[in-house]
């Protein structure tokens, strides 16, 4: 089974893993390029967080500056508002729902576990 199979099934898979690796790269280069960039660009922000991440809505916000573990395992509905030091280590699947507001500093961590 590969590690990103694991990841999906929320089981203990291995960080070291090359596919793995190439995934958090990437998502923590986007993670930096976004951080990097002003309010007001707007067409490039949202630009980098299709690349970025699993999913996000119509309407959203992300203030600035953002950390993403893998990106492509965070899912965002609807008009989504995070504050500055938005901080989502997506080591399993993160959903957050339509019309949902986070204030600053927030942090979700998803650690794997063996059943």
């Amino acid at each position: 089974m590969r590690e990103e199979e694991r990841i999906m099934k929320g089981i203990l898979f291995s960080p070291s893993d090359s596919e793995l690796k190439t995934i958090k790269r990437r998502a923590h280069n986007l993670s930096q390029r976004y951080s990097q960039t002003f309010e007001e660009q707007t067409e490039e922000r949202d630009q980098i967080l299709q690349q970025l991440l699993g999913q996000i809505g119509k309407g959203g916000f992300l203030q600035g500056p953002i950390f993403f573990h893998y990106g492509v395992h965070t899912r965002i509905g609807d008009h989504f508002f995070g504050n500055y030091n938005l901080t989502i280590q997506d080591d399993a699947q993160v959903t957050i729902g339509d019309y949902t507001s986070f204030g600053p500093n927030v942090t979700i961590v998803t650690p794997p576990f063996t059943p």
